[in-house]
């Protein structure tokens, strides 16, 4: 004999939730990779960047290319442009097809080992060494803070 239980409901209110958004395009900050985050092991440590600052994460073609990131958050020519407050580019040489869906970032921060880099001189702040150590200790002094 099955259980059977008559539910009677009435809404009594509607509350429209926040729109939340899950578009690159649409957020005031972003934590980019490229291929100076050497394997998709090390991005665990710019999506932990990204989730302690509220951003989202784009990538560079090579990493949406290799399945790693989707199309939708891939930035420059060949995928989105977005316009965000905050840029971190972490392990981004700064090819021009890459620059151009970055170029209306309000503050943008880079770090990459070659001093010479090209995503420098699109880089309000620029930091010359290992991305995948520094995004290790931006997490550390985020969290300790």
């Amino acid at each position: 004999m099955p259980l059977e239980r008559p539910y009677t409901y009435q809404v009594l209110e509607r509350i429209p939730g926040e729109p939340q958004t899950n578009q690159i395009t649409e957020v005031d900050k972003v934590v980019a990779v490229g291929r100076g985050m050497k394997m998709q092991d090390n991005l665990v440590h710019t999506e932990k960047v990204a989730d302690l600052l509220g951003a989202k994460v784009g990538a560079t073609r090579p990493l949406a290319e290799n399945g790693w990131y989707t199309h939708d958050e891939q930035i420059g020519q060949s995928g989105v442009t977005i316009q965000p407050q905050l840029l971190l580019n972490f392990g981004i040489a700064g090819a021009i097809q890459y620059t151009v869906g970055m170029n209306q970032a309000k503050f943008v921060f880079s770090v990459n080992k070659d001093p010479k880099a090209a995503i420098f001189k699109e880089s309000d702040v620029g930091y010359v060494g290992d991305a995948v150590a520094f995004a290790k200790a931006l997490v550390k002094q985020i969290e300790s803070k």
